[in-house]
């Protein structure tokens, strides 16, 4: 089977273009794609060829997020045709299976639907769910997973430094766990959208003392420090304001090396614990919170491309990132 697929070419390079799907194995099942989601940090640092080699090489299809219709299934699988699923695994042919592990851009993919514990790679979609509400349910589901290995608990105040799609995920999954939560971020519309769907509170560090509002809250400091943004300088900040005994997350992904002041960590004896990914019970877990109402990523989708205008797309998350929140490709679309 061929099908129309974006991939990154080499850096700083990418094209939709047609490559060859596998064999469907009897578990496996074909999906026609509606949307797919982009994981804004992790795609650009692959373009940008900054993943480490075997993480991601190229040539790579990128995506790890997407929901579409079954349109066929084998006989050992447990979805049939006509569902609708949300799923982040897709089974691909060389070169493209070869040193990668996304591929989810595509218009037609190839899913394992074994029900099995392996198969968080798909969930189930609730009828009353578009499409547009869930294509992002995996960033929240990597949200989830940090705070669930780092610690949430009600009470907690939380701070969340960096307000892009899995930092407005982790501020709301906090807050759905019981944390107080206040948002930090230097863009406004961020912000914005974070004091509205996000966050008990929301402060901008360029023109605020973000220090002195969570000592304000909390005299001694937050209970649990989130770093979003995936910005490496801002992990000392957020070291600084955890209480002692506390807890940081480094939910980002940071390229080379990570420094800090060791000396002022060490007065603290914060845990810093560092995160990846998600699993089946976290994707399942954000696509029912998006049920009940509980979790609002739609909002969050600000820019929706055509798969033939990528190179516009990627080129936009590359260069402009303030121009945007949450980015998807529309492959139901002329």
């Amino acid at each position: 089977m061929r099908t129309e697929a974006i991939v990154f070419t080499e850096v700083n390079r990418a094209e939709l273009t047609e490559i060859n799907l596998p064999e469907p194995a009897p578990s496996d099942c074909v999906v026609e794609v509606i949307l797919s989601g982009v994981s804004v940090g992790t795609e650009v640092w692959a373009l940008t060829g900054q993943r480490p080699y075997g993480d991601t090489t190229f040539p790579c299809v990128p995506g790890y997020q997407a929901v579409g219709i079954v349109r066929e299934s084998g006989a050992e699988s447990s979805l049939v045709p006509g569902e609708r699923v949300f799923f982040t695994k897709t089974k691909l042919s060389p070169p493209y299976s070869q040193g990668n592990w996304m591929g989810s851009h595509v218009r037609m993919a190839i899913v394992d639907g074994a029900d099995s514990p392996r198969h968080g790679y798909w969930v189930r979609l609730p009828q009353a769910l578009e499409a547009s509400d869930v294509v992002l349910s995996a960033l929240a589901a990597v949200a989830d997973r940090g705070l669930l290995h780092v610690g949430v608990h009600s009470g907690d105040l939380c701070v969340v430094i960096g307000q892009g799609v899995i930092g407005q995920s982790a501020a709301q999954i906090a807050r759905i766990y019981g944390a107080q939560v206040v948002a930090a971020d230097i863009s406004l519309s961020r912000l914005q959208l974070a004091q509205e769907y996000s966050a008990d509170s929301v402060i901008n560090p360029d023109g605020a003392d973000l220090p002195a509002e969570v000592r304000r809250i909390r005299p001694n400091g937050a209970d649990l420090v989130v770093e979003a943004s995936g910005n490496k300088t801002l992990i000392p900040a957020a070291i600084d304001l955890v209480r002692p005994l506390g807890r940081v997350l480094l939910q980002g992904w940071y390229p080379g090396d990570v420094s800090f002041d060791f000396h002022r960590a060490h007065g603290k004896r914060p845990t810093i614990a560092v995160t990846c990914g998600m699993d089946a019970d976290s994707n399942r877990r954000a696509i029912q919170w998006i049920a009940e109402r509980r979790l609002n990523l739609k909002p969050l989708l600000t820019h929706t491309f055509q798969p033939s205008q990528a190179a516009k797309a990627y080129e936009m998350m590359r260069e402009r990132p303030g121009e945007f929140l949450g980015v998807a490709f529309d492959w139901q679309s002329t």
